[in-house]
């Protein structure tokens, strides 16, 4: 199945960096023999305009909305050309209200959209702006990390790349709901990281080693869900943690995980624990 990559954020952040490393990735790691890598920017810069003030009745200038609307359009179409061509696509640019437009072009050609949103503190972005000479963007690099991490649909895709040691990298983004969660198992003190889709644990090595120069390696394990759980009654939820303490993890809040090897084994623990309410997502 062909997959397309969307890096957005504001200015500066290091989408386009990130996209050229990832595709590098894909290529030198992944087994794939090509990709194709688009940066929204380039269109952009396509247009080469007059350093005198244009009106607003100008004819055949393009004005910002006209600029933004025709960018899109071949960011579409060359993704596209490339989908139909078996290629997996990566592409980095500013989404503000397109996300429906990315959906809209993986699925005709039956491709995975994998979508983040990069944003950094205020600080951080300011002094990557003025590293590479470009303090100019620094206002509106400010107002599109502001929007883009208020913005609803953005809030599963959201990833902080301020500067954070390998731990803190592990334990906190990539672990949100819906990305991957980290688990501690209590009777050998393993790390387990469970994630929704093969695809994430290669984006997790990616990010370890392209760039904290950390290797991993994964060992699948044979476990059949995760569920966080809680009791009004305190002996009854530390006899079930005795009874099944080999299968037993904290999440990063510290809060207990019941970690069922299969379906038959969930069902007769909440058989014989009545009083124990089993949650399958960390939100209760």
């Amino acid at each position: 199945m062909r997959n397309s990559y969307f890096f957005s954020g504001p200015c500066g952040v290091g989408k386009s960096t990130l996209a050229e490393a990832y595709a590098r990735h894909l290529v030198d790691q992944c087994g794939k023999k090509q990709v194709y890598i688009i940066h929204g920017d380039d269109f952009h810069a396509g247009f080469v305009e007059t350093q005198r003030r244009v009106g607003a009745d100008c004819p055949g200038f393009q004005y910002w909305p006209d600029i933004l609307r025709f960018n899109w359009e071949c960011i579409l179409s060359v993704a596209g050309k490339a989908l139909e061509r078996g290629l997996d696509v990566i592409i980095d640019y500013v989404v503000e209200d397109e996300l429906p437009l990315l959906q809209q072009l993986a699925a005709p050609h039956k491709a995975r959209l994998f979508y983040t949103v990069l944003t950094a503190t205020q600080e951080e972005l300011k002094q990557r702006l003025i590293q590479r000479g470009s303090s100019d963007l620094i206002e509106r690099s400010l107002f599109l990390k502001n929007k883009l991490e208020q913005l609803p649909d953005n809030q599963p895709y959201l990833y902080d790349i301020s500067g954070k040691t390998v731990q803190q990298e592990v334990d906190g983004q990539l672990m949100d709901e819906g990305v991957a969660q980290l688990f501690v198992n209590q009777f050998n003190g393993r790390k387990i990281i469970g994630t929704v889709g093969q695809l994430q644990f290669e984006v997790i090595q990616y990010r370890l080693e392209n760039e904290y120069n950390a290797k991993c390696r994964w060992e699948p394990v044979s476990l059949y869900k995760a569920c966080w759980i809680e009791s009004d009654d305190a002996a009854e939820l530390e006899a079930f943690k005795k009874r099944k303490y080999q299968y037993m993890a904290k999440d990063r809040e510290g809060r207990d995980v019941f970690l069922a090897d299969s379906n038959y084994v969930l069902q007769m623990a909440q058989m014989d624990f009545k009083h124990i309410k089993f949650h399958f997502t960390s939100e209760f």
